[in-house]
């Protein structure tokens, strides 16, 4: 409905974050014809909610994917960082929907973003977030460095995420 972030993970397949279908899925390519699913999330059923086939998302952007065929999301919608597993369970990693929109570097629920656009991980495993909502000049994204989520493995070098201007210079 909305295809927002693209990430390769390393054995070849392709996550897609759906914003307006509040969904990441997954395009595998086997010999004959990639097969695409829903990998997390339900179509059309916003909400904030971790866990296997019960996880829900508010507006997914961003993605990086990581050495396990898992995938990080930026939940801009929800104002919270997600990783969901190569067996498709989500967790909140950074930040809390249930929180005000804010702007704070912490560790897990401590961190607040205001509509992250975007995740990305240096090769130390350093968490940088643009925090759309938290802008500066009404016109510019803001990029944060909260303290690092809880680690898995080394995202992908494979990764790429979409973009939204926020206008102005």
């Amino acid at each position: 409905n909305h295809p927002w972030g693209i990430a390769l993970d390393p054995g070849g397949a392709l996550f897609v974050s759906d914003f307006d279908n509040y969904t990441i899925r997954r395009i595998t390519a086997p010999t004959t014809s990639p097969v695409i699913a829903a990998f997390a999330g339900s179509a059309g059923a916003f909400g904030s909610a971790d866990g296997g086939g019960t996880a829900r998302f508010g507006g997914p952007t961003s993605l990086v994917a990581d050495s396990t065929g898992g995938v990080y999301v930026a939940d801009e919608g929800n104002s919270e960082i997600r990783y969901v597993s190569n067996t498709a369970v989500t967790s909140t990693v950074a930040g809390m929907v249930a929180t005000p929109p804010g702007s704070a570097d912490s560790t897990g629920n401590g961190a607040s973003f205001y509509n992250p656009s975007g995740v990305a991980f240096d090769s130390s495993g350093n968490a940088y977030v643009a925090d759309a909502g938290n802008h500066t000049n009404g016109s510019r994204s803001t990029l944060r460095t909260p303290a690092s989520p809880t680690r898995r493995t080394q995202p992908s070098a494979s990764s790429t995420s979409g973009s939204r201007s926020t206008g102005g210079d």
